[in-house]
């Protein structure tokens, strides 16, 4: 009786047949989208024959997963994925041309109307002449489908096998089967369904194909094996050998797509990746590969085998560890193996290749055969009889015999700890227990994998295990003789090519695997209503199917019909509701159609204007306009091209920008018959325009007057930190080391690093450009971290916060941007003291590993706090341009630039910083960096190199500012040299004409009245050239920041350019480089005095006073003098720029005494105020200055006194 699931079956797949009974063509349907490159031949070569169509055959009956006809118009399946790959990569259109029989196509290819076919084989479709292989996308095989249990090439004599195909198929299959009985069927399907419901014995087919179909229905009632007959089923392209180069794109293309993608195509139809071509995956030689053609089939020497590795079930069925991992071989190798038993020895050829899947790896056996690598490894037990002791404990016991398998280690191990036990070995361990059951033997000898099964399977309650035995296990794995070494290769790489997560399942599962019988179906007792219903449910869905198609139809005719009203109504929409203004005009300029914008724009009726040409907006637009408009649509009917572009129209009075267009308007037959245009108002676009530009003339402007602010400030800046500095430097340097106060040690490394501060943020040409690199030098890392902590100890003892700090490194003395790090170091110290109310800071610095080779060290600073601490959000935003976390009143502190400019010099250095905190627990920051080693002398000699020996000069001082041509006077002197201090460079090129050899060095101001700097080194320069003199040094002197300035000085004739404020290290540095020839100066000698008991006027005079009487009395002659002249200039000059130049001048000196008054007064007079003021300004600077001197003149005399 057949079952309900049978007739549908066949009824399902007769309508399929029916259907495809022409030729036609199909759609190619793309299921699998995988991402693939584009492929580019070599050379200029045609490789399609007609433009970008690709022809491509398919003939017969639905091939799942191959070709599935789902959709009698589309081709779709796995070799539909390739194509549409290949499409992709190819950029070409394939036409799918569907053929009834193998005839009709060959018929097409001979004809030259077809380029290709999309299933090929060449064992299976033999064509004349043959086609060109592509490179196989799909590795495939033979294979017997049978119901369960019977699963045996063997046993196919006299049975009933059906097959599906080309008939070549049943030739090759009536030559490997011939005593068989061929049953050929019209589809796959139902060539497996006769063999599922008992209409045949066996199906014959390609794997892919049996494993689609066994997923729906018969996984239960049907087992796989390999198959003999055409066991190579790998499909390729096939192609016309008229196109070569087609062939050629195709495999370049098949070799480019990607593994993951034919992986994914792959398990898109459910097939595992053994089908899938991965490039020679075994790695095989060519030696190998030619080894494997020679020999598809190999023969399976299993006399010497046992359970559970390689045997008959009670069905005739081969089972087994090594059966299963031989066929994981067979796949991944591509050949068959043919079980051969003991009884076909003889019949077998004596040339063939003789297999044994499981051997125990002898190595006294190696000079005989091959083996493999092992793939079970067992240790050997001792098996005996359940009521037994222990054998190999009864040492009393006389004549004890053990069996055992040939294996010489085990042999040696026995004879070696008990020699008194005989040992006797068996061909296999059933033998062996045969012996041991019929009392034989005392003992058996076997890897534990078959004690394990046949312990469970036969002798459960009769046998046991009773201990390990040996120190080496038994190593089972495969052998060959040695005229077949290639194949002993393959199996090694083979086995290497099985995962342990596929191997190591398979040999666990037949450790514990019973004996399996067959199940039965529950298919096979299906009830006869059953099929009645399914038939009626079959007729009622076609019914259904037919009327829905109907109602499909129907639905079609009405919702285009609605469309067409809707395209109508969105066309008059679109048009006459649209803001910008549009309108038709026909050949002769007559208007035919506008939207309302139109008219709003023209405040026109459509009645004035429709049917009419241009002349009626004469009255409207100006001419200008009104002929451009003209011919613009003149242009357009004639050329036949769409124009755009700006107009300006005068209308009604008023100026307006338009953006206008116009495209030519066509008949069906192409005729140029009208014109659409129209206009877009964009007046308020082109005002925005020039607001724009107006407004990038105001942003130069204003950059460029930063600039200029910049650089002045600079200069103002630089102006009093020359004393200052200069001032705290000689107080540093004049004292000895143990009377020189702590205050003092701090203001003058405070004043330095301000300086260095001011310098890079001033610097202008940095700030423009952006460039900031590190200048590294010797530097000692404990010094730096202790100048740090000084400046900021004072700070936290200040808030009651512990600052301590520890330095374990090994190397002290790298190569480092000193600035940099003290910048870095700074930041993050003020800020953990800042953000700390109670509690600690602690600051650590320790070295981490060390490249000797590259004389290299890692080296990491942290900074820790008990503080208010970060949260997430914060730890990532503090590190962000004006950022700032903390309560308002911290905030104020900030900028919240410090840390962002922390993290930008870090990655400068080659480190980096990072933090951990949590909210409440205060913060760790970590600055971790790297530095080249260097030696300690280098440091020390650099530091020597600070304070360079020099010969005594005889130098030429210019400044106009007095106090500091004094400052570097006594700078000088202190260095050991002779200074003469002149106020005007007119004065010292008079001076220097009379005695040109009177001196060996000019430093010369800048910035200068009646003459600077550069025009006194340039006329210098002239008159040594008339009189022939040797080139005279000449410094120049400037507080500009500018870093350009160092061009002009060069450019003018000078040798140097000096930056105030300038220390005596710097100083006595430029001159060592460049005087060192002279004889070393003598040193300076100490000038203290008392000072008197007035107070100073301010903190410059004090310390002046107290380290020199007599250089302060004359600093404060010189004050007096200087500004009695400067007043005088004042009060006689009426030009504006003059004023601003004496201005600048009076209140540099004004600020280097914190003269507040005359300061502020003479700060009025340089930003050049209106001519009714200056009087004012003149009047109260005089009073001012007067006052000033009463005060210097009374601190004079108390110094006097």
């Amino acid at each position: 009786m057949f079952s309900v699931r049978y007739l549908l079956t066949m009824l399902i797949l007769t309508f399929s047949v029916s259907l495809n009974a022409a030729i036609k063509e199909l759609n190619l349907l793309v299921r699998t989208d995988i991402v693939v490159p584009d492929v580019v031949m070599n050379g200029d070569r045609h490789i399609f024959p007609e433009g970008d169509v690709l022809r491509v055959g398919i003939w017969g009956a639905a091939q799942p997963p191959l070709y599935i006809d789902n959709d009698h118009h589309a081709f779709e399946g796995l070799t539909a994925d390739y194509l549409g790959a290949v499409q992709r990569m190819l950029k070409l259109r394939m036409q799918l041309i569907y053929f009834p029989t193998e005839e009709a196509m060959a018929a097409a290819l001979a004809a030259g109307t077809l380029h290709m076919v999309a299933i090929y084989n060449p064992e299976t479709l033999m064509l004349t002449p043959p086609l060109i292989r592509t490179t196989p996308y799909l590795l495939d095989s033979s294979v017997i489908l049978q119901n369960t249990k019977n699963n045996n090439d063997k046993s196919l004599t006299r049975k009933i096998i059906a097959w599906a195909g080309p008939q070549r198929i049943g030739l090759k299959l009536q030559q490997d089967y011939p005593e068989a009985i061929l049953q050929h069927h019209q589809t796959y399907a139902k060539a497996l369904a006769a063999t599922a419901f008992r209409q045949a014995d066996a199906t014959w087919g390609n794997a892919s194909t049996q494993e689609y179909l066994l997923r729906y229905g018969y996984s239960n009632e049907l087992t796989m094996s390999p198959s003999r007959a055409l066991s190579n089923l790998n499909i390729s392209f096939g192609v016309s050998p008229r196109y070569p180069e087609l062939a050629e794109a195709l495999n370049m293309a098949l070799r480019m797509i990607p593994l993951a993608g034919r992986l994914r195509i792959a398990n898109r139809w459910q097939l595992q990746s053994h089908y899938v071509m991965k490039n020679n995956p075994l790695a095989l030689t060519p030696q190998e590969d030619n080894w494997l053609r020679l020999h598809p089939f190999i023969p399976i020497d299993i006399a010497a085998n046992g359970a559970p590795l390689f045997f008959r079930d009670e069905s005739g069925t081969w089972q087994g560890i090594a059966k299963e991992i031989v066929d994981l071989i067979s796949g991944r190798a591509g050949v068959l193996f043919e079980p051969v038993t003991p009884g076909q020895h003889a019949s077998v050829d004596s040339t063939k290749v003789h297999f044994s899947p499981a051997v125990l790896l002898d190595e006294q056996q190696r000079a005989q055969r091959l083996f493999s690598r092992p793939y079970l490894i067992s240790p050997w037990v001792l098996v005996q009889a359940v009521d037994t002791a222990n054998i190999l404990e009864m040492a009393g016991k006389k004549n004890r015999r053990v069996f055992s398998l040939n294996e010489s280690r085990l042999n040696a191990y026995m004879a070696e700890t008990w020699p008194d036990i005989t040992l006797q070995t068996q061909l296999s361990p059933q033998e062996a227990l045969l012996q041991l059951l019929s009392g034989k033997a005392d003992g058996v000898i076997i890897p534990k994998v078959h004690a394990d099964f046949l312990l469970r399977n036969y002798y459960r309650d009769r046998l046991r295990i009773i201990q390990v035995v040996g120190e080496q296990p038994a190593k089972i794995g495969m052998a060959v003789d040695k005229a077949n070494a290639p194949l002993i290769e393959i199996i090694n790489k083979a086995l290497l090519d099985i995962p342990p997560e596929t191997l190591e399942p398979l040999i666990s599962r037949w450790h514990n695997l019973p004996q399996v019988n067959r199940t039965i179906s529950w298919h096979d007792y299906k009830d006869v209503v059953l099929k009645i219903v399914a038939l009626a449910s079959i007729i009622i869905l076609i019914c259904l199917i037919w009327n829905r198609h109907l109602q499909r139809v129907i639905r079609q005719r009405t919702e285009a019909q609605h469309a067409l009203k809707d395209q109508l109504t969105f066309t008059n929409t679109l048009f006459n509701e649209s803001p910008v203004v549009m309108y038709v005009r026909d050949r002769q300029a007559r208007l035919m159609h506008c939207n309302t914008a139109y008219l709003d724009f023209l405040e026109v009726s459509l009645e004035e204007v429709v049917g009419k040409g241009t002349d009626v907006y004469r009255h409207l637009l100006d001419d200008a306009c009104l002929q451009l408009l003209e011919a613009e649509h003149y242009t357009t009917l004639r050329q036949g091209t769409a124009s755009m572009r700006d107009v300006k129209m005068q209308f009604r009075g008023k100026t307006v920008h338009v953006f206008h267009w116009a495209l030519p308007f066509r008949d069906r037959l192409g005729a140029v018959v009208g014109v659409i245009g129209g206009w877009l108002d964009v007046t308020e676009r082109h005002e925005l325009l020039l607001a724009l530009s107006t407004a990038k003339e105001d942003a130069d402007a204003a950059n460029r007057s930063k600039s200029q602010f910049l650089a002045s400030m600079s200069h103002e800046i630089r102006t009093p930190l020359h004393a200052i500095i200069g001032l705290l430097e000689m107080e540093t340097r004049q004292k000895p080391a143990r009377e020189i106060s702590n205050n003092v040690l701090v203001a003058y490394e405070s004043a330095n690093a301000l300086l260095s501060l001011i310098g890079d943020i001033l610097d202008l040409s940095r700030i423009e450009s952006g460039i900031h690199q590190p200048k590294p030098e010797p530097c000692l890392l404990p010094q730096r971290i202790e100048q740090v902590i000084n400046l900021f100890r004072n700070k936290a003892e200040s808030k009651n916060i512990a600052l301590r700090h520890e330095i374990d490194i090994t190397h002290p003395c790298v190569l480092l941007d000193a600035m940099m790090f003290n910048q870095i170091f700074s930041n993050l110290l003020s800020n953990a003291i800042k953000f700390t109310d109670r509690g600690y800071v602690s600051v650590t610095l320790y070295q981490g590993s060390i490249d000797m080779n590259e004389q290299r060290g890692e080296f990491v600073l942290e900074i820790e706090d008990s503080g208010c601490g970060l949260d997430e959000d914060q730890q990532q935003a503090i590190f962000e341009p004006f950022v700032q976390t903390g309560d308002r009143q911290r905030q104020q502190l900030g900028t919240g630039l410090g840390l962002s400019i922390c993290r930008k010099l870090a990655e400068l250095m080659g480190g980096e910083i990072d933090v951990e905190s949590q909210p409440g627990e205060g913060a760790v920051f970590r600055f971790h960096f790297y530095a080249p080693l260097v030696d300690e002398q280098q440091v020390q000699q650099q530091q020597a190199e600070n304070v360079p020996a020099q010969g005594q000069l005889r130098i030429m001082v210019i400044d106009d500012h007095a106090p500091n041509r004094l400052l570097l006077g006594q700078q000088l002197e202190y260095a050991g040299h002779q200074a003469m201090l002149i106020e005007s460079a007119i004065q010292a090129l008079v001076i220097w004409q009379q005695d040109p050899d009177a001196f060996d060095l000019i430093i010369s101001d800048c910035n200068m009245p009646d003459m600077d700097g550069f025009t006194f080194a340039r006329q210098l320069r002239a008159l040594e050239q008339q009189i022939q003199r040797p080139r005279m040094l000449i410094f120049g002197l400037t507080a500009s920041a500018e870093r350009s300035i160092i061009q002009r000085c060069l450019d003018a004739g000078m040798d140097d350019c000096l930056f105030k404020p300038l220390s005596v290290d710097t100083l006595m540095r430029h001159l060592s480089n460049t005087t060192h020839h002279l004889s070393p100066p003598a040193p300076a000698t100490e000038q203290q005095r008392q000072p008197g008991a007035l107070p100073a006027p301010c903190p410059l005079l004090q310390e002046l006073a107290e380290r020199d009487m007599a250089g302060c009395l004359a600093f404060i002659d010189s004050i007096i003098v200087s500004n009695d002249e400067i007043l005088a200039e004042i009060n006689a000059a009426h030009d504006s720029a003059q004023l601003s130049q004496l201005g600048h001048k009076m209140k540099g000196g004004a600020r280097l005494i914190n003269a507040t008054d005359v300061e502020r007064l003479a700060k009025q007079l340089e930003d050049k105020p209106p001519a009714e003021a200056v009087m004012a300004i003149k009047s109260g600077l005089a009073h001012a200055i007067a006052e000033l001197e009463k005060m210097l003149l009374a601190f004079k005399n108390s110094l006097n006194h």
